[in-house]
């Protein structure tokens, strides 16, 4: 017996063809389809999982990313500026109580 399966939800397959074995005559139809059915779900690929997991991937790989953006931007524009301008005027004031003057070459 032939069992024919058709299957709109695979964007994959327009329908699957089954053979009943030959010592399985007096299978219930609903019992047989269930089968199948199951059959073809098991080894239908699962788009859904792999794309979910690549969601993720491509979340972390974001998110570490902007971050280590926003560090350097941090680090670059505040921080670093920062201790330079704390150098200068450090500078500027042991200069003013010891009487040094900066030299230029």
């Amino acid at each position: 017996k032939v069992l024919e399966i058709n299957n709109p939800q695979s964007i994959y397959f327009e329908k699957a063809v089954l053979y009943l074995k030959p010592n399985m005559k007096n299978v219930p139809e609903k019992l047989m389809k269930r089968e199948a059915h199951n059959l073809i779900r098991s080894m239908s690929p699962s788009p859904s999982a792999s794309a979910f997991i690549m969601k993720i991937v491509l979340t972390v790989i974001l998110s570490v990313s902007a971050s280590a953006g926003l560090f350097y931007f941090i680090v670059h524009n505040f921080i670093i500026n920062d201790v330079k301008q704390l150098f200068k005027i450090s500078f500027i004031f042991l200069s003013e109580i010891t009487g040094c003057t900066q030299h230029n070459s």
